[in-house]
Formats: structure tokens, sequence, C-alpha cells
């Protein structure tokens, strides 16, 4: 059971990722919609990058599980 958890969770980490770079993409493409240039909507997504730094050090402190870390890894790592 573990072995099948563990592989539905990477196939999950796996569709998080592509996830997360398309929404980055279409992030970029809707920027103009909302009255942003390229280089505006890079910086913002820059910004919110660094504001994640060391989310796994604050969610350490508040004890969250081994587990939710590694799920939530996937998407923030990849995502910043």
């Amino acid at each position: 059971m573990g072995e099948s958890l563990t592989m539905i969770g990477k196939l999950l980490g796996t569709q998080v990722q592509t996830i997360a770079r398309y929404a980055l993409d279409l992030t970029r493409t809707a920027a103009p919609y909302f009255g942003l240039g390229r280089v505006r909507a890079n910086a913002i997504i820059d910004e919110v990058a660094a504001a994640l730094d060391g989310w796994q050090q604050i969610a350490r402190r508040l004890r969250m599980s081994a587990s939710d870390l590694a799920a939530y890894a996937t998407a923030i790592e990849d995502a910043a």
C-alpha cells in the first residue's frame, strides 16, 4: 500500500508541476489585459517567488507533517 501511495504522489507531483508551469505562462499571457507589461508582470512573479523563499522552515515551525511538506514542495518550488 505504501508503494502505491508513493507512486500516486509522484504522479500527482508531476501533474502539479505541469499545472504550475502552465499557470505562470497563462499569467504572463494575461498580464496585458490587466494593464501590466511583460517586465512588470515578471517583476510581480519574482516578488511572489521571493515571498515563498523559506516557506519550508515556517511550515516546519508550524509542525506541518513531512508528507504535507513534500506535497506542497512540488507545487511551490517548481512554481517559484
